[in-house]
């Protein structure tokens, strides 16, 4: 592990292999992150399915493929939206919290490093909770309103589904890269 002082030996933060840089981690995952955020996609991309279902009562046999097919992209959308928001809401928390100061510490440089760690582990949960609550929200909230209002009985109801889905995600997923612009501006 990297570490780092930032602002005149005040700052630091724990980097490890993943968190090289601000762009870096913004623009590339790791394979089981990647996975892991797919992982946790999935449950609110069929939440809406199982409405369909219930309410407009769609059979999910007849249409297997388009409602399988549907889940998957609002679920990578979904994952990627989480991490673009989770990578923001690090940076803005960094920003905002000062890590242990050295002093405090004196001559206990394993004891400072570990107090960094421990923050930097802290900041990156409190970004991944708030990620994945916001953009369950937005998903969620958008994927009722395209179904139930803007797309309702114009299209069959697989299809509105389909299309319902991939326009909530897609909507959480610009959301999600224009928060990240934003940081680099």
């Amino acid at each position: 592990e990297k570490y780092c002082e930032r602002a005149e030996a005040k700052r630091c933060w724990a980097m490890t292999e993943e968190f090289e840089g601000v762009e870096d981690f913004g623009r590339n995952a790791g394979a089981a992150r990647r996975a892991v955020y797919f992982g946790v996609a999935i449950v609110p991309a069929v939440l809406p399915l199982g409405l369909f279902v219930q309410v407009r009562e769609l059979d999910v046999l007849r249409s297997q493929v388009v409602l399988a097919l549907a889940v998957v992209i609002a679920a990578a959308m979904l994952s990627i939206a989480y991490h673009n928001l989770t990578f923001v809401r690090t940076v803005k928390l960094q920003k905002i919290y000062d890590p242990p100061a050295k002093v405090n510490f004196r001559n206990k440089l394993e004891e400072w490093k570990q107090a960094c760690s421990v923050q930097e582990v802290s900041l990156r949960s409190s970004a991944l909770m708030y990620s994945l609550a916001y953009n369950n929200a937005v998903y969620l909230i958008c994927c009722v309103f395209f179904a139930f209002y803007a797309f309702r009985g114009k299209f069959p109801d697989e299809i509105v589904f389909a299309s319902s889905a991939a326009a909530a995600s897609g909507l959480a997923l610009v959301n999600s890269r224009s928060a990240r612009k934003a940081i680099y501006a």
